[in-house]
């Protein structure tokens, strides 16, 4: 079998390990600002983008909640930690990218994050050179769980859907690939996926070093 035209990459909690960064600095803004928020309705906001992510935050906790000043306390104490480097690569990200790499496969990154927030994170872990595609939720109306980020990213390639595979940790981002018509499969991060969301995908792994140990045998792919 030829290898994917394509394998489009999500990026928080697939490839940078921020989601529990994400949890705590939502929860210490919110402090700060003399609310809170639960674990429980932070993880309800992973794949989701900063729209989506505010609108859940008021439907749960009310109008009386502070999200503005929650909200850029939030983008803050984020920045600061990436800025300083408090960022690590998920588990055989480099190894699956060089492998992506001597087999021609081209790639590209489907985020909720904004654009400047996706190249600080990805140059953080060292890869933002090995993206030459970037898709960001500005750039498209609605975010995950529709699929419009991943048709953007497999327009961009200029790779139709179909031969796409998507790499994903979220239930949103696996919704959002599966209703592309593209080839999801899940990296769980926090939270693993219901059994409805698994059945959407080719497979669910517990890193991307046994991501890349699938696609070279079922693609045959040469070593880097």
């Amino acid at each position: 079998m030829s290898p994917p035209a394509a394998v489009i990459f999500d990026m928080d909690g697939l490839m940078v390990d921020t989601e529990a960064m994400a949890i705590e600095a939502w929860q210490a803004a919110a402090r700060a600002e003399g609310a809170e928020i639960s674990r429980a309705l932070c993880i309800g906001m992973i794949g989701l983008n900063q729209r989506d992510s505010e609108r859940l935050l008021v439907d749960t906790l009310g109008a009386a909640f502070p999200l503005i000043p929650v909200r850029d306390r939030f983008l803050r104490i984020l920045r600061e930690r990436l800025e300083a480097g408090d960022v690590d690569a998920k588990a055989g990200l480099h190894d699956l990218l060089d492998a992506l790499e001597a087999n021609g496969v081209p790639k590209a990154v489907a985020t909720s994050s904004g654009r400047d927030e996706a190249i600080l994170k990805l140059r953080a872990i060292g890869v933002l050179h090995r993206f030459p595609v970037i898709a960001t939720s500005e750039q498209v109306r609605l975010g995950k769980p529709a699929p419009d980020l991943f048709l953007l990213a497999a327009s961009q390639l200029g790779v139709a859907p179909g031969r796409c595979t998507v790499l994903e940790d979220s239930e949103a981002g696996v919704r959002a690939a599966h209703a592309a018509g593209m080839r999801p499969l899940i990296v769980p991060d926090i939270k693993p996926p219901s059994a409805g969301t698994a059945r959407l995908a080719a497979g669910v792994f517990p890193s991307l070093s046994e991501v890349r140990v699938f696609l070279a045998e079922e693609y045959a792919l040469r070593d880097a």
